[in-house]
């Protein structure tokens, strides 16, 4: 899921966006979510150092939000994969990996990073996710414990 990072004592902290009133998502397509930032049109507010003229800025992955009072945070569109199920799949949705149509209630992983979301089988009996060490589509690692994969420390 994607989330925030936001810096309390000189440590870099994830925060869910569920907290965070001023990040909307939507979803959108193939590819996932959507994220927006919504900011009142007097408040001073960049995304990585283009002033919020408009009230809103579509948010990417490693987006730096910087507010006038120095506050800095820095969005986060990926995480760790997460095992899900599928209730209602589209009838000409396949898998990447094996080609095979996904059942109601399938249990399936969808591609952690913003730029693919793609969905895959992850059972014992299918473990498509999981069978190599990238997404079927991008670069993704597909390590189900994987912690979450960059954080603002260093910069």
């Amino acid at each position: 899921m994607a989330h925030l990072w936001r810096q309390h004592a000189k440590k870099w902290t994830p925060v869910a966006l569920d907290d965070v009133p001023f990040v909307h998502g939507s979803t959108v397509g193939p590819f996932g979510r959507t994220w927006i930032l919504l900011a009142a049109r007097d408040a001073t507010v960049a995304v990585n150092g283009a002033p919020v003229r408009t009230g809103m800025a579509a948010l990417a992955d490693r987006d730096e939000i910087r507010w006038a009072d120095g506050e800095r945070l820095f969005f986060a569109a990926t995480a760790a994969p997460i095992a899900e199920r599928l209730d209602a799949p589209a009838p000409d949705l396949r898998c990447p990996r094996c080609r095979s149509p996904f059942e109601p209630g399938a249990a399936v992983v969808r591609c952690p990073a913003a730029e693919c979301g793609a969905i895959h089988h992850q059972s014992d009996e299918l473990p498509c996710f999981a069978y190599a060490e990238s997404c079927a589509v991008c670069p993704q690692s597909t390590a189900l414990d994987a912690a979450l994969r960059w954080s603002p420390e260093g910069l």
